[in-house]
């Protein structure tokens, strides 16, 4: 099941890449670099989030309830980095070297699929608008973030699948 999914959203996935390259090629942006890294993170996104529903599928008891926690899911993981922003300790202007609180709270608020995507996606200055001086936002990093959401819900979800009692 998570193969085909998988599948079937890279599909989609480059189909709207496909249409990026258009844009890009008919707007002569020259960056190529961050596009091909906003590509390839997207697709890495685009597994994580499609593990986690199917995760969420095989645990649920019905399928509104399946849709109903993808969804909550997926807007819990997108609000997370504004989040925890907000309760953690920033100075909000972006423009000082982050203290090591505040690169912290940043690291927290990339733990979700989306706030892994947009800093390892975007230009340097990132979701929170700080440099990448820290480890702790660095691209690798969010590469296992992203590997994580695709792997441990899964296995969970295939043990918790396991042992019911059909």
């Amino acid at each position: 099941t998570l193969l085909s999914r998988t599948v079937a959203t890279c599909v989609v996935v480059a189909v709207g890449v496909a249409i990026g390259v258009v844009v890009v090629v008919a707007l002569s942006i020259t960056s190529l670099h961050h596009v091909v890294r906003a590509v390839a993170f997207l697709f890495l996104v685009s597994v994580a989030y499609t593990a986690v529903s199917v995760a969420i599928s095989a645990v649920a008891t019905t399928r509104v309830r399946a849709v109903g926690a993808a969804i909550a899911f997926f807007v819990a993981s997108a609000m997370w980095p504004h989040l925890a922003r907000t309760f953690g300790p920033t100075s909000g202007l972006g423009t000082a070297e982050p203290t090591a609180a505040e690169t912290l709270t940043y690291g927290v608020g990339t733990l979700s699929p989306f706030g892994a995507f947009s800093q390892a996606a975007t230009t340097e200055r990132a979701i929170y608008a700080v440099a990448v001086t820290d480890p702790l936002l660095s691209t690798p990093v969010m590469v296992v973030v992203l590997l994580c959401w695709t792997v441990v819900p899964v296995v969970v979800a295939y043990r918790s699948f396991s042992t019911t009692d059909l």
